[in-house]
């Protein structure tokens, strides 16, 4: 008899989420370089084509179940910003860091990779020149597991004040968020009818 509330209650949530972040995201996504998205936020539009991005490959954080990884997320610093400028300094004549590279401490965003499954897919987003993707904040923050795990390898970074851009994400459509409030409404309502009939059938 809980099943259909919980389920109901389950899609009013997520139906819930996206009408918020809804609100702050545009169907037109809007072309942001990663220095000026850590410097100014995404405005009135949280859906965004990131360019001009350097992801930290060195040292990231997944989430894994069964062996599996589920998603990612691994910081990012502007491409030719200070950080890649230390970075190329220690390059040898062949193009091979020199010694160990320093973990920067200007973290300003961190890329969710909701289907990254090995280092391959992260090389993959990472080589990209380009990367689409919503700005989730509004609706979503990191987990205090990852946020220890990240805290561990960059310590003077503040990953609570960092934006998450999760890749790949776009604004529901109305039809969308209207069909998982509607049906979650009407689940939860069928589900609560069902365990009223019953106890007034034991009563």
């Amino acid at each position: 008899m809980l099943i259909p509330i919980v389920i109901g209650g389950v899609l009013i949530y997520i139906g819930a989420q996206e009408a918020h972040l809804a609100a702050h995201a545009k169907e037109q996504p809007q072309q942001i370089s990663l220095a000026d998205l850590a410097a100014k936020g995404p405005g009135d539009n949280a859906h965004i084509i990131l360019t001009d991005y350097l992801l930290c490959e060195f040292a990231f954080v997944y989430e894994e179940k069964d062996g599996r990884w589920q998603k990612v997320w691994i910081p990012a610093v502007p491409l030719d910003g200070e950080y890649h400028q230390k970075l190329k300094a220690m390059l040898d004549p062949d193009g091979k860091l020199k010694g160990e590279p320093p973990m920067p401490d200007d973290i300003r965003v961190i890329v969710k990779l909701p289907n990254a499954r090995n280092n391959d897919d992260i090389g993959k987003v990472a080589e990209a020149d380009t990367l689409q993707g919503v700005v989730v904040n509004s609706i979503e923050s990191l987990g205090s597991k990852e946020k220890k795990i990240l805290q561990d390898s960059y310590p003077r970074v503040d990953f609570g004040t960092c934006l998450i851009v999760e890749e790949g994400r776009r604004p529901a459509s109305f039809a969308k968020r209207a069909g998982l409030l509607g049906g979650g409404i009407v689940l939860a309502l069928v589900g609560i009818g069902w365990l009223l009939l019953s106890l007034r059938k034991s009563a």
